[in-house]
């Protein structure tokens, strides 16, 4: 496995609307992380559980959105969030699983 810095995550279009964005600005919730596993790529519940976050980090495994996590939220994570550091982990043949960090943006 190897880690990377990088600097975006990937866009998409949206599966949700009408979600308001938290936003606890305070030193504490920026410190604080939200992990999400494999969120369904047929649901929201993972746009709806970043958006409703008010802390400073996001950690997302799973393949980079061909099953994992709904189109809504990769496009929330590339325009909300910058991706901080990628780690890559044992995956199936022809997956493209990671851990990724993001860090939301100011």
């Amino acid at each position: 496995a190897s880690a990377h810095a990088v600097a975006d995550g990937d866009a998409g279009t949206g599966c949700a609307d009408g979600v308001a964005a938290g936003g606890d600005t305070s030193a504490a919730a920026a410190a604080t992380a939200l992990l999400l596993s494999w969120p369904p790529s047929s649901s929201p519940a993972g746009l709806l559980a970043v958006r409703r976050f008010g802390g400073g980090l996001v950690v997302l495994i799973g393949d980079r959105g061909r099953w994992t996590g709904c189109q809504g939220l990769h496009e929330e994570l590339a325009h909300h969030w910058e991706e901080v550091w990628r780690l890559d982990i044992l995956r199936w043949p022809h997956m493209e699983d990671d851990v990724r960090v993001f860090r939301r943006r100011h």
